[in-house]
């Protein structure tokens, strides 16, 4: 195993970033049917097994193993009928839509931060 490949803080935000970025695609595909009769909204779910892989025993590398493993469960949530029977709430998905935009960009700074810190052992230099 390589050094950033036993780094299980960016294996814990390659699987959240992995888990947000299909939820992001399941917000776009409930906004774009928000309109369509009988559509019921989409999402999935990530957190819980990744709370679960974080708090339960085993190793590092085995805890490694199990984050590069987790995919995203496809959830079809209980429909709110509209009088269209829609099952989307537009306001709704956008707030969800930009609540995960804000986690991805902190995910994807916070990795960026720690492969910089890589970088600077790399090249010798005092953090």
């Amino acid at each position: 195993m390589d050094v950033l490949g036993s780094d299980l803080t960016l294996a814990v935000i390659e699987a959240s970033l992995k888990g947000r970025l299909r939820r992001q695609k399941m917000i776009a595909a409930n906004i774009a049917n928000a309109n369509t009769p009988r559509y019921r909204r989409r999402d999935v779910a990530f957190e819980g097994k990744l709370r679960e892989i974080m708090t339960g025993e085993g190793s590092k590398e085995e805890r490694i193993s199990r984050l590069e493993r987790l995919e995203p469960v496809e959830l079809v949530l209980p429909a709110r009928y509209r009088n269209d029977q829609s099952g989307v709430d537009i306001d709704l998905e956008m707030a969800a839509h930009a609540e995960n935009a804000i986690a991805i960009e902190a995910l994807h700074s916070m990795a960026e931060k720690r492969i910089g810190l890589y970088r600077l052992v790399i090249r010798g230099r005092s953090v």
